[in-house]
């Protein structure tokens, strides 16, 4: 059992770049946290994963959670990360600043002594309230009001949403349109 204090401990396999940490605060073995705070107490268990977000003091975050995922543009030629992470391949290129500035503004804030689930999921820009629990295997979309207990998941078709995904080829490009579908067809939108 790690001694903690006034320095974060991490177990191994864990990394921590360009984040803050307050007192007492254990992070998960093979955890990753990128460009977030977490206040005085916080811990996370193994294998989480948390980018870009504000965790407030006595946040228990469980194993296998995942706190703001990385979205992909929808709107390119490519959904893989060649598009904006053009330095892995290409040596005279730089990321695309644009789309991780994007990533950035909308952080999840988890309020404090709040309880994440094994395997939770949690959307960016969600805002968990004080007290509040998000079961394991949640998947969270939207803010959660203080000392609520949520769960679930929201899944299914997305046609059956009123939502569907046209991938178009035109003239060797391609291109996407988001289209929403209506009892009398599709709209563009």
């Amino acid at each position: 059992m790690p001694k903690l204090g006034s320095d974060p401990y991490f177990h191994p396999h864990s990394i921590a770049r360009d984040s803050t940490f307050g007192n007492f605060v254990e992070i998960g073995e093979g955890t990753r946290v990128l460009e977030s705070h977490f206040g005085d107490y916080s811990y996370t268990d193994r294998f989480a994963d948390i980018a870009y977000s504000k965790i407030g003091k006595f946040a228990n975050i469980a194993a296998f959670t995942r706190l703001n995922p990385s979205e992909h543009p929808l709107e390119r030629a490519s959904l893989h990360h060649f598009m904006y992470r053009s330095p892995y391949y290409w040596a005279d290129e730089e990321d695309d600043a644009a789309l991780f500035a994007w990533r950035r503004s909308r952080p999840v804030i988890l309020g404090h002594d709040t309880w994440i689930g094994h395997g939770a999921l949690v959307m960016k820009g969600v805002k968990i309230g004080h007290g509040a629990i998000v079961a394991a295997q949640a998947v969270v979309t939207k803010d959660v009001a203080p000392y609520a207990i949520v769960g679930g998941i929201r899944c299914g078709d997305l046609a059956e949403f009123g939502y569907v995904f046209i991938k178009l080829h035109m003239h060797d490009a391609i291109f996407f349109q988001r289209m929403q579908f209506s009892r009398f067809g599709f709209a563009r939108f």
